[in-house]
């Protein structure tokens, strides 16, 4: 039985109407080949650095908290395109940040033990020209105090997450003929680089050679190509995470939870994929039929994953809790009116240590955190706006619990009781 959580209040209507990209049951091949049409146009569309001021709620900062109910930790925030990773305690107070210049836009960041972050973006292009080239994408390493410890190009994108051994592995991209798959045009296939400490690529994994031979119960299925002639490539993966195991003792389960795995999400084939990289093998894979333009699968401690279902095109986005052996979804959540909770792109769901979920709405420039049954008890709406008054989205939030990050804000305990009359003050509170 799937156990499904409902939204426990009322959000406004998402950024725009779009058309639905569902093809009922028994839809001739007109319809379904006119939804794949507006999917790959959808695929297309850049990202969003501003909400649209429709739907605005004008609620500015932390909204809600039921400091009884949420977890308490630090929350990283990530503003696209203001250069700059906030970490923020529990009443929305900025206790740390991190940012650099000049800079176009800033992808997922991600805090390493000892303080440092890791943040995926892009510089101006020297030009002037297109928004997607290659060789303006980096990777790099930020000391506490926002100085550049190092930077990489290597065109990566969305996001580096720590490894074992304390290396580094980061999504990248290079583009590649393969005339098989379009004799015209060129691929721009997406690798999973490992970097030592220090920046340095150790070793490469193309996506195109793991998944286009066709792992069991997989086939490539061509997408991105309506993307082409902006970027000069078809973007046929778009992966946009990747996660370690982190949980060995879940090992003696079976294969696909062996510490040597990977777990990646790729957008543009509606797909979670595990595998194994010391072999260079595909072991798992889910999502097709299921997802429309997947965003932050992640394990968790019961073995099950967690995944954000976009829906892209669809209208309404979902986090969905997947059993993998059966490949069963346990748990779902969506909110009453399904059409309020909706970001196309980017987007994110951690599963926090109480069991509660922080779900990252980025094209709004909202988050919430949500129990077991999907009553929200944290709730925040960025503050930061252009000059327009329009929000700035969220790429993804993290929440870091206050041992991880003490050395960022000082001792943990001091900190966290100088912001507890701002928790007093905002618990419960619903603001609109």
């Amino acid at each position: 039985m799937i156990r499904r959580a409902a939204l426990a209040f009322a959000l406004v209507l998402p950024l725009c109407s779009c058309a639905r990209d569902e093809a009922p049951p028994g839809a001739g091949s007109e319809r379904a080949a006119a939804a794949a049409e507006r999917l790959e146009h959808l695929r297309a569309l850049p990202y969003v650095d501003f909400a649209g001021a429709e739907g605005d709620t004008g609620a500015d900062g932390i909204v809600r908290l039921d400091a009884d109910l949420s977890w308490p930790g630090y929350t990283l925030s990530m503003s696209r395109t203001l250069c700059r990773a906030d970490l923020m305690d529990a009443s929305g107070r900025v206790m740390h940040a991190w940012s650099t210049s000049p800079c176009h836009h800033w992808a997922n960041a991600t805090i390493l033990p000892g303080g440092d972050l890791l943040a995926v973006g892009m510089d101006p292009p020297a030009d002037g020209g297109a928004q997607e080239r290659l060789e303006e994408r980096f990777l790099m390493r930020l000391g506490a105090d926002s100085r550049v410890e190092w930077k990489i190009r290597e065109g990566a994108h969305h996001d580096a997450q720590p490894a074992p051994g304390g290396r580094i592995t980061a999504i990248t991209a290079k583009h590649r003929r393969e005339p098989a798959f379009d004799p015209e045009r060129l691929l721009r296939d997406n690798y999973l680089a490992m970097l030592s400490a220090g920046g340095d690529v150790i070793e490469e994994i193309s996506l195109w050679d793991l998944l286009s031979p066709g792992p069991a119960g997989f086939e490539l299925k061509r997408a991105g190509v309506a993307r082409a002639e902006k970027i000069g490539a078809v973007d046929l993966f778009h992966a946009n995470t990747v996660h370690w195991m982190p949980h060995p003792g879940l090992e003696e389960r079976g294969a696909i939870w062996s510490a040597d795995n990977v777990m990646i999400t790729v957008r543009n084939q509606d797909t979670v994929a595990i595998l194994n990289w010391p072999r260079r093998e595909v072991l798992w894979t889910w999502g097709r039929g299921e997802l429309i333009g997947p965003h932050d699968a992640t394990w968790l401690e019961n073995g099950n994953i967690l995944v954000l279902d976009n829906g892209l095109g669809r209208q309404w986005s979902r986090l969905v809790e997947v059993e993998p052996l059966t490949k069963t979804i346990v748990w779902e959540f969506t909110a009453p009116d399904r059409e309020s909770f909706y970001s196309a792109s980017r987007g994110g769901a951690q599963r926090l240590p109480n069991g509660n979920t922080l779900v990252t709405e980025s094209d709004r420039g909202h988050a919430f955190e949500i129990t077991s049954d999907g009553r929200v008890v944290w709730e925040f709406w960025n503050p930061n706006r252009n000059a327009d008054g329009h929000r700035a989205t969220i790429f993804r939030m993290r929440r870091y619990e206050p041992a991880a990050v003490a050395a960022l804000i000082g001792a943990a305990g001091s900190s966290e009781a100088g912001s507890g009359a701002d928790e007093a003050a905002v618990a419960g509170a619903e603001v609109r």
